[in-house]
């Protein structure tokens, strides 16, 4: 017979509930944060082998972070940090062509080019989280720090301007070639 503790403490386990997909989410978009912020001490990781281009003074401290984060479908789990200097960094966690850390560098005018489109959607003025009804929907969280200012947003559903701009940030950044799995020249 199990012990009467052990017994009671097995009964008050519950099944997760929907906030449990949320708490995960959330965790996952701190360490993305995380890995941003421990990154940047006004410079970025040196790349090896690359030519560093001249760093915009509007640019100085700039750091984009974007993180796709699962839902109930298997989807393409992984995070990427676009620096002022462009130096880019991919983290590949589940469903991806490339799992771990790599690194590329993008020009400054892609830099500027990704930026100015944060502020052609109007990016500082979009809601902080959206959500829809549909439970278990993949998410993303797209965060803009310039200027000692940050702004997080966290898509569920949102408006398409927002997902023009995941889709922008993937194509300059080229993370295809990590999430296919492919190097993309």
């Amino acid at each position: 017979m199990p012990h009467p503790k052990k017994k009671a403490a097995v009964k008050s386990l519950k099944p997760p509930d929907k906030n449990a997909f949320t708490l995960v989410a959330l965790v996952i978009f701190a360490a993305i944060l995380f890995i941003g912020f421990s990154m940047n001490n006004n410079q970025s990781p040196k790349i090896e082998n690359e030519v560093s281009e001249p760093v915009s003074k509007e640019f100085s401290d700039l750091v984009i972070t974007m993180g796709k984060i699962p839902g109930k479908e298997k989807t393409p789990v992984y995070s990427l940090v676009i620096y002022g200097d462009g130096s880019v960094f991919y983290e590949g966690v589940d469903s991806v062509g490339i799992i771990g850390v790599q690194s590329s560098k993008i020009t400054t005018g892609k830099v500027n080019e990704l930026a100015n489109y944060f502020s052609e959607i109007n990016f500082s003025s979009l809601k902080d989280i959206y959500t829809c009804q549909e439970s278990g929907t993949a998410a993303t969280t797209v965060t803009f720090t310039n200027n000692g200012k940050t702004k997080n947003v966290f898509d569920y559903c949102g408006p398409e301007e927002l997902r023009s701009l995941e889709k922008k940030i993937d194509e300059v950044t080229n993370s295809k070639q990590w999430i296919e799995g492919k190097p993309q020249y």
